[in-house]
């Protein structure tokens, strides 16, 4: 089978990664995945994609190590500071018997 035939275009692609065309456009215009220029046209090379899938694969945490994170991707750190930042504030509201004023 010659080499070009097994090029995949972007509906291909788009199939491939479970994604929409419009997703892939964006992955070649920002080139973030290895892609071929054809004339004026762009395919992707099934082995470089498999390359390029396998490089970006994270495995997974145990799920009894602590994380640095919350679970909506803040630091816990921060969050704590924040809390910090804002007790004060919110003792100072009810020790006057005023809320906030809008």
């Amino acid at each position: 089978m010659d080499e070009l035939s097994t090029l995949l275009d972007i509906g291909a692609m788009a199939q491939r990664l479970c994604v929409t065309e419009r997703h892939v456009r964006r992955l070649v215009a920002e080139r973030r995945i290895p892609y071929v220029k054809v004339g004026r046209f762009v395919r992707f090379d099934p082995v470089d994609i498999d390359d390029w899938i396998s490089a970006g694969s994270r495995t997974a945490a145990f799920a009894d190590t602590p994380s640095a994170y919350d679970r909506h991707g803040a630091r816990r750190g921060a969050i704590a500071r924040c809390r910090l930042r804002i007790a004060p504030l919110r003792r100072l509201v009810t020790s006057t018997g005023r809320g906030v004023e809008r």
